[in-house]
């Protein structure tokens, strides 16, 4: 068995139905050479190819195109590799899916709870090599805690313009209605909001 048919090779063995061989170390195509005799000293040769790749896939994910928070525990892997075969994810580290054909995309679903949840990934590309990598989300899912009060809680007025005046800790953006079914734009949450009531006594 040789490297290349001029090259060192390892010398005359008893035939064996498998032999270890080295291949060396530099990743790429490479050819195995082999030479056969039989008991009346004749000569048969053959070669065969295989790729040496030792190195782990380039790969790597985000979480709902890379969003920090989220009110839903059910969330998009959005993953990116040249050259990944495989994939699989885990709420934990230790239990993991099923190995997956590679994809751009895999909906996953997240431990239940607010709080910070992280989703860890393997990639594997055809040759065994892994890749790791793990990305951290925050689930908020419950509402935020607020309320208004108009013109400071007043029960009447003579005026159709009013003032909302909101208390809210964790609220960032807000909107009004004056029949609960038609809403005013989402705007920037402020402790109070100029309004206008529907005409009429």
């Amino acid at each position: 068995i040789s490297g290349d048919w001029s090259g060192p090779g390892s010398g005359w063995q008893t035939y064996a139905a498998s032999a270890a061989w080295d291949i060396g170390a530099v990743d790429g195509a490479l050819t195995v050479y082999g030479e056969y005799r039989d008991a009346a000293g004749n000569i048969s040769a053959a070669l065969d190819d295989i790729t040496l790749d030792t190195l782990p896939p380039t790969a790597g994910f985000v979480i709902n195109g890379d969003d920090a928070l989220t009110n839903d525990p059910s969330v998009v892997l959005n993953s990116t590799s040249v050259d990944a075969a495989q994939m699989q994810f885990s709420n934990d580290g230790t239990s993991w899916s099923a190995w997956l054909a590679y994809s751009d995309t895999y909906a996953w679903t997240l431990v239940p709870g607010d709080g910070g949840h992280t989703v860890f990934a393997q990639y594997q590309d055809t040759a065994g090599n892994l890749t790791t990598d793990n990305h951290v989300i925050i689930v908020d899912a419950t509402p935020p805690d607020a309320s208004f009060v108009i013109n400071g809680g007043a029960a009447i007025t003579n005026d159709l313009g009013v003032t909302l005046e909101n208390s809210s800790l964790e609220a960032v953006s807000m909107q009004f209605s004056n029949d609960g079914t038609s809403w005013s734009a989402w705007v920037a949450y402020a402790s109070s909001q100029a309004w206008t009531l529907v005409a009429g006594d």
